[in-house]
């Protein structure tokens, strides 16, 4: 009988494997009811390519219940000029998201107390990662009586920078008009939204190293190996599994190896930008990479087109064809994929959850590029410092 209900908050397949990986190291002789939540508002142009990915990550874990909760009203685009209405609009649709939130949770905890043959106590746990989305901090905000529990943000990259960023994060004041817009939100939803300095963790999962984002560290490591990622490719759909298959060895063209290149993504930077960095890369690696396929994957969350179209620029700069890694649902995380990779003798990319586990999984020289990782410490450490980042550069070489 289930003494504990975990609701986990999962809002990309990135962030949603790392949260079954730590759910299976921590369920280990013990009976939970685990409630995974999906909210895909953070990419809505691509948001039912991420729901299917997630589902299929989500069926690798014997799931209680899997509730949809996208399309939150705050999250859509504002429709009112007037401050003044606009306050009133943003206030009620945070009233109507509440009252939406809150039916999915009581009903869980009903089943849930059914399932526990009637046991009217239960212990509740939140399962998050880093709240930087304000979907995240509302539907926290739901779970006031919950313990805490901070969930890896990436496979193998969990808190590579988070830490700094988290620190930036919690020493942000409001001011006096934000504050009194959160106690009218609350005293009008029943939410619990709190400043952002005061969202800590009671609990914190890692599957890479020891942190200080939460008084109890929970190691999950073991979780990242090839055996358990052998295990959840051939978990995966065996029509997915068939037809990726093919299309990668079309892509190698009779090649036995490969060389993996993996930007994290095009919306803060311009393509132009993206593929003159990842060229200079390239031509300095040629001797790594010559007489293999040229196999570019990318970030989940970015749709297929910049994909192509970065791969098209790139073939020219370079002067080698370059293919491009397209699945069904499409872009799904790598390292869902990555124990297929036997032919991978290395990757070049961006800092990212996909390059360190090429690294440590399939035991391959790694490249970060140098100006990807500049960029990355500009976005999100308040003071950039490269030492903080050693788990991603340790075994790769900066170019």
């Amino acid at each position: 009988m289930p003494a504990t209900v975990r609701f986990c908050l999962a809002l990309s397949p990135q962030t949603l494997l790392p949260l079954v990986l730590s759910l299976q190291e921590t369920s280990k002789g013990s009976k939970y009811y685990d409630v995974l939540i999906i909210n895909t508002d953070y990419a809505k142009l691509v948001a039912q390519s991420l729901l299917e990915q997630m589902l299929m990550i989500a069926a690798l874990y014997d799931f209680a219940e899997v509730h949809d909760l996208s399309n939150l009203d705050v999250c859509e685009p504002r429709t009112r000029m007037s401050s003044l209405s606009w306050l009133f609009e943003f206030i009620s649709r945070h009233k109507a998201d509440a009252a939406r939130i809150f039916r999915i949770k009581e009903d869980v905890l009903r089943r849930a107390r059914a399932s526990a043959s009637g046991k009217r106590e239960l212990a509740v746990e939140f399962w998050c990662d880093e709240p930087i989305h304000y979907q995240t901090q509302l539907i926290r905000a739901a779970f006031p009586e919950a313990l805490k529990v901070k969930h890896p943000h990436g496979v193998n990259l969990d808190d590579v920078g988070t830490e700094a960023y988290m620190q930036s994060f919690w020493s942000k004041r409001e001011g006096l008009g934000k504050r009194l817009r959160r106690h009218v939100i609350n005293l009008t939803s029943g939410l619990n939204l709190g400043a952002p300095n005061t969202f800590r963790f009671e609990k914190s999962v890692t599957l890479n190293r020891k942190t200080n984002l939460a008084p109890i560290c929970i190691d999950a490591s073991s979780a990242i190996s090839l055996e358990q990622f052998t295990v959840l490719y051939q978990r995966l759909p065996t029509d997915f599994r068939t037809s990726f298959e093919k299309h990668l060895e079309k892509l190698k063209a009779g090649r036995e190896e490969l060389f993996l290149l993996l930007p994290s993504g095009f919306a803060s930077q311009s393509l132009i930008q993206v593929a003159e960095r990842f060229a200079d890369a390239l031509i300095e690696l040629r001797q790594h990479w010559q007489g293999r396929a040229l196999v570019l994957k990318t970030h989940p969350s970015q749709p297929s087109g910049p994909g192509k179209d970065f791969a098209e620029r790139l073939s020219r700069l370079v002067g080698e064809e370059i293919g491009v890694l397209e699945l069904s649902p499409s872009n799904i995380p790598l390292e869902m994929i990555v124990a297929s990779l036997s032919g991978c003798i290395g990757a070049l990319g961006d800092p990212s959850h996909a390059v360190t586990t090429v690294r440590r999984i399939l035991g391959c020289p790694t490249f970060v590029l140098r100006r990807g990782l500049e960029e990355h410490l500009r976005i999100y450490s308040k003071e950039p410092n490269l030492a903080s980042y050693d788990n991603i550069l340790s075994g790769s070489e900066l170019v």
